[in-house]
């Protein structure tokens, strides 16, 4: 069974962080410093979702990521303006796939056969994005 959700994710996006090495001493470690912000994240997407099935077969991505206007630019910058600016659009697309992997939205990351993907300036920071099951073609 087919379904489509646009799940929202408020606040300004988020890329994903490489690993932290941390520790006392001899005992480092590597940890992951974003933990705290994608349990939180999580529970939103978990919620959102609800008792629908996850996704199953090759799946479409489609994220937009509306990015706060800074206040020295409020004049000349307007909603829906590319923005070009860091953060990096393949980290933050990479966020949105680690966070839903680990809440089981989808068995596993490489079920991702095709991304859409944009960065706009909005007056409300946000992460909008959907997963739809895409049909293999049969060539006959």
């Amino acid at each position: 069974m087919a379904h489509t959700i646009t799940y929202i994710l408020l606040g300004d996006p988020v890329a994903l962080a490489r690993g932290k090495i941390g520790g006392r001493y001899a005992k480092k470690h590597i940890y992951d410093s974003q933990a705290a912000l994608k349990l939180v994240a999580g529970v939103s997407l978990r919620n959102q979702h609800g008792d629908l099935p996850a996704f199953q077969g090759p799946l479409l991505l489609h994220a937009i990521f509306f990015m706060p206007i800074p206040a020295k630019n409020i004049r000349k910058l307007k909603p829906l303006q590319y923005h070009a600016s860091p953060c990096d659009l393949d980290n933050m697309i990479k966020y949105i796939c680690d966070l839903s992997q680990s809440i089981e939205l989808f068995k596993n990351d490489c079920q991702i056969a095709q991304i859409q993907a944009v960065k706009y300036y909005d007056h409300r920071s946000r992460t909008e994005f959907y997963f739809k099951e895409l049909e293999n073609v049969k060539k006959e």
